[in-house]
């Protein structure tokens, strides 16, 4: 009975060194990443608390998405690559947008450019979703009637003599 509640303990402890490792992992990791992403600013550049960034509202498989531009894209991944171009289509225009509102120099007024740009981003992520519903059904009736698996008329009172 002792030893068990021993082994107990010592794994119960270890597990929780284990925890604190990882944590402690994880924290330096974050602190390597915002070190990363404050070196990437230029140095002239003030930092803006008010500047929206792409991580905001894109999903994090499309935000170092590329353009697809296959001729001929496989059936089981052609919503995948309609995704993936459409995700590059914004950053495209995001990147723009704000590029435009950097170049303000008041800063009441870049500050009230990047609250529009955030709101048409936001818009725009509700606007997707419903058009990736619309994608899906149209997708699903595309199988539907490629697969042939609606149901077929015959004509039983057909003769053939």
């Amino acid at each position: 009975m002792n030893r068990r509640i021993f082994l107990l303990s010592i794994f119960i402890i270890s597990s929780f060194l284990m925890l604190k490792t990882n944590l402690s992992v994880a924290n330096t990791f974050d602190r390597v990443l915002m070190n990363s992403y404050a070196k990437d600013l230029s140095q002239n550049e003030l930092y803006n608390p008010n500047r929206p960034e792409w991580i905001e509202f894109c999903p994090i498989e499309y935000i170092n998405a590329s353009y697809d531009n296959r001729k001929f894209v496989p059936y089981y991944s052609r919503m995948k690559s309609w995704e993936n171009n459409y995700w590059v289509d914004r950053k495209r225009i995001f990147n723009e947008e704000v590029a435009k509102c950097d170049a303000i120099l008041q800063l009441e007024l870049k500050n009230s450019c990047y609250a529009k740009v955030r709101s048409i981003q936001y818009a725009q992520n509700d606007n997707f979703k419903h058009t990736k519903i619309l994608k899906i059904q149209e997708q699903n009736v595309q199988d539907m009637y490629g697969i042939k698996q609606v149901p077929q008329n015959i004509n039983v009172n057909y003769r053939y003599w």
